[in-house]
């Protein structure tokens, strides 16, 4: 579509890696870890909903340990009641994420800040086990795309263009 006369073209919001959500979301086999600024959110949840994804959003806001970033993660992303807030629940949880009647699921999360500062290892170990779901449905019918606001804390598996 070409901008009306006079009207200045508004640039697509981008990751770091320069590529819009909507087009990363175009990709079934670009499931992953991907980083968003967060100006980027409305884009992204418009996306995800064009394209008939399960789109929720964790903001993990003063959460300071792997128990409360876990718990607020599960009340996020609805998760079932047998839900156990701890890392081999999330990815069980995580594996059936978006599943049906969804085509797949995303994922935003931010927030990061107080949990990287105050508990590293749980983060990246958070980061890890969203790097391995996903890459376990990136080929599938129902791929997960995780996308973070913040960068990955050191050790963590790089975002994936």
């Amino acid at each position: 579509m070409t901008p009306e006369p006079n009207t200045p073209a508004r640039p697509e919001p981008t990751g770091e890696t320069g590529i819009s959500a909507t087009a990363v979301l175009g990709q079934q086999c670009s499931g992953g870890i991907h980083r968003l600024p967060e100006a980027c959110r409305a884009e992204l949840r418009a996306a995800a909903a064009d394209r008939g994804l399960l789109c929720g959003e964790v903001d993990l806001g003063k959460r300071t340990s792997a128990a409360e970033a876990l718990t607020a993660i599960g009340s996020a992303l609805n998760f079932p009641a047998w839900y156990g807030a701890n890392f081999d629940a999330l990815a069980d949880c995580l594996d059936d994420y978006g599943d049906e009647p969804a085509s797949g699921g995303v994922v935003l999360l931010r927030g990061s800040e107080a949990l990287r500062a105050s508990d590293p290892a749980a983060l990246e170990t958070l980061i890890a086990v969203l790097a391995e779901v996903s890459a376990k449905r990136r080929d599938s019918v129902a791929p997960l795309w995780i996308f973070l606001a913040e960068a990955p804390a050191s050790g963590a598996p790089k975002t994936q263009p």
